[in-house]
């Protein structure tokens, strides 16, 4: 007799999700193996493959209509009175409009990059309270000859080295003054990139 979600003298476990991809309920584990299982994420394998609960797995499965149908699921492993694993007892969520927002999201990301890219256009984000950069995009680390893979977004004194001398004193006060009055701004300086290249830029915020 199995230890889990089933009814007194049924034969079947009650909601039971195929291949992992449907929830709430009661998952055999037959629903698990590599051969029948085609949506579950290879990362996964060595937790279920060990038994171990899980929890916010997602998983996407094909639609009759060619599309995917993506779903949160956790589970506990569910075993017998011998101890032998039968399968998964858990829940699930559609995640299908998230991934869908996300995914949406990311690709809006892709053609502002590349949009940047083409017309060597930078954007920036910058917190006076903190005096420190909270953004800095591909293109604008390119403009100012800094490698967008660092990994860290560059700090005050290292953009105010790279302005040229001669406008240091020029930039800051717009700044300041656009900051102080809460206003936009706009100007024009130099900056001097590591290989002594001189870069004219028009710079604007708000």
């Amino acid at each position: 007799r199995q230890v889990g979600p089933r009814g007194e003298g049924s034969e079947h476990p009650r909601g039971i999700a195929r291949a992992g991809c449907r929830a709430p309920g009661y998952w055999p584990s037959r629903h698990f193996s590599r051969r029948s299982s085609t949506c579950i994420d290879g990362r996964h394998w060595a937790t279920l493959d060990a038994h171990l609960p899980f929890r916010d797995f997602e998983l996407a499965r094909p639609t009759p209509d060619g599309d995917k149908r993506y779903v949160s699921v956790s589970g506990l492993p569910v075993f017998d009175e011998t101890g032998r694993f039968i399968g998964y007892r858990g829940v699930g969520q559609d995640i299908t409009d998230r991934k869908r927002s996300e995914q949406a999201l990311r690709q809006s990301q892709a053609y502002l990059a590349d949009a940047q890219r083409l017309t060597h256009t930078g954007s920036w984000a910058y917190s006076p309270a903190t005096g420190k950069v909270t953004y800095w995009s591909d293109e604008a680390f390119r403009i100012f000859g800094l490698d967008p893979r660092r990994g860290s977004l560059p700090e005050r004194e290292e953009l105010v080295r790279l302005v040229h001398s001669e406008d240091r004193e020029g930039l800051s006060e717009p700044i300041a003054g656009a900051v102080r009055g809460k206003t936009d701004f706009a100007h024009e300086f130099r900056i001097v990139l590591p290989d002594v290249m001189v870069r004219h830029l028009h710079a604007v915020g708000h």
